[in-house]
């Protein structure tokens, strides 16, 4: 049984349609990986002693403000690496629960838009303002953030890969 099925019956017993249905879950996963991503920054933030706040969660991005200003040089930056992956990164590690204990369709989905919204643009190195960009700047060699890049995006389209290929063999 899906953690959804609940609501997806009720929604349906509403009258409402799989459509309306499918893309108001949609927009809960989008907003819910904004919320995860953004709210990652600022507790690494807090646990690692800067100061930081959310200042916006929209439906396709968001702005967290961190100030570690109490800290000097490397051990600034390395602090602001940390920072800045932590957001991109617990959203994939959120995706991976997802992916994992859910039951259905509606948690893979959920997975997967975590993955491809609140993670894999994060990570991008040269997309600006990224994440990843960010720990670039604050002194992440740029070979590190390839790797991880392509770590996690290798990851995904394999659990993809796996989960297709297992649902259509028959077919093929």
């Amino acid at each position: 049984k899906s953690m959804f099925e609940g609501l997806i019956n009720w929604l349906k017993n509403k009258g409402i349609s799989n459509t309306l249905i499918a893309f108001f879950l949609f927009l809960f996963f989008l907003q819910l990986g904004v919320i995860v991503h953004e709210s990652s920054h600022v507790l690494v933030a807090r646990v690692l002693g800067c100061e930081a706040g959310v200042h916006e969660a929209n439906f396709f991005t968001g702005v967290s403000g961190v100030s570690c200003d109490m800290f000097q040089g490397a051990e600034k930056n390395n602090r602001l690496v940390i920072i800045a992956l932590a957001g991109p990164l617990i959203a994939f590690l959120f995706g991976c629960l997802l992916w994992y204990t859910g039951k259905d369709a509606i948690e893979r989905m959920g997975a997967i838009e975590f993955w491809l919204y609140s993670t894999l643009p994060s990570l991008y190195p040269y997309m600006p303002m990224s994440d990843m960009a960010q720990a670039i700047s604050f002194g992440l060699r740029p070979g590190v953030g390839w790797l991880i890049f392509i770590a996690v995006t290798m990851f995904i389209a394999y659990q993809i890969a796996v989960e297709v290929t297992e649902k259509y063999r028959p077919f093929v």
